[in-house]
């Protein structure tokens, strides 16, 4: 009944590539952050240089929201009086808006349900909550909370350096935004952030550092792993979650939520693996 993706595997669960995880450091923490391979690889490539650069280093998150959304943003992108622009030195200022893909057969989608009334489809693309339109053939990153984005301007194509996390559902902005992340690891940082305002730098949380986890020391790294979407046991765990067997239930669930994280979670490897 469901939209499965086509090449199906006996692996439960996918260990997250370091060279995907970013790791960023506040005075609260550590947010780590699952990179797409899916998904606005410009934009990705684009943030793993910056980390590697040390560019994001006193940058700091100026616009929090509670129950919306944390962005960091240099303040220069936004004029803000009494700051410097820092140095850039690898490429462009400004980035081209990745608000969607061709959903392919290379693209890995598997659907939780059947379209909606606007012939959209929620679903995961390994791992991150996606969703896609089967009359345009395109496929995007949803916003759920703690998926992660680029903040811009009225021009679809004034991205360019900084980042945002939701706190809760965002769906409203899908397709607006380009969408290339989630967190795995201290969401809780970016949630119980201060809030902040631009124009009042003593509001704001201001970033440490990024790294890229593969540039790190094994011992200094988390490892991550997630339930793989493209397996024989994620549709069986759907259909669990579809028609759960307890007495505790009085009315069956009517749907799933792609927002769920419970339906794809993430689990730490401890030493033993």
């Amino acid at each position: 009944m469901f939209a499965q993706a086509q090449s199906r595997t006996n692996d439960n669960w996918v260990e997250l590539d370091p060279e995907y995880t970013l790791y960023v450091y506040v005075p609260a923490g550590r947010i780590d952050i699952a990179l797409s391979k899916d998904f606005a690889q410009d934009h990705v490539d684009r943030l793993k240089l910056l980390a590697r650069e040390g560019y994001y280093e006193g940058i700091p998150f100026l616009r929090v929201i509670t129950g919306y959304i944390s962005q960091a943003t240099d303040p220069f992108e936004f004029d803000i009086p009494g700051t410097v622009r820092r140095p850039f030195n690898s490429v462009s200022p400004t980035i081209q808006g990745q608000f969607d893909r061709p959903s392919g057969p290379d693209l890995a989608f598997v659907g939780i349900r059947e379209p909606d009334e606007f012939r959209e489809q929620e679903g995961y693309v390994n791992g991150f909550p996606a969703m896609r339109n089967l009359d345009d053939g395109r496929a995007w990153i949803t916003g759920c909370t703690g998926v992660v984005g680029m903040p811009r301007d009225i021009d679809p194509n004034s991205g360019s350096t900084g980042f945002w996390i939701a706190h809760q559902s965002m769906r409203q902005h899908d397709r607006n935004h380009t969408t290339f992340g989630r967190v795995v690891g201290g969401l809780d940082h970016a949630l119980m952030m201060p809030p902040a305002i631009a124009e009042d730098a003593s509001t704001w949380t201001v970033i440490d550092s990024v790294r890229v986890a593969a540039d790190l020391p094994s011992m200094q790294r988390t490892r991550y792993r997630i339930r793989n979407t493209n397996s024989e046991s994620f549709t069986a765990h759907l259909d669990s979650l579809r028609n759960p067997q307890t007495e505790w239930y009085q009315t069956l669930p009517r749907r799933l939520d792609v927002c769920y994280p419970w339906v794809v979670p993430v689990e730490e490897i401890g030493d033993d693996g």
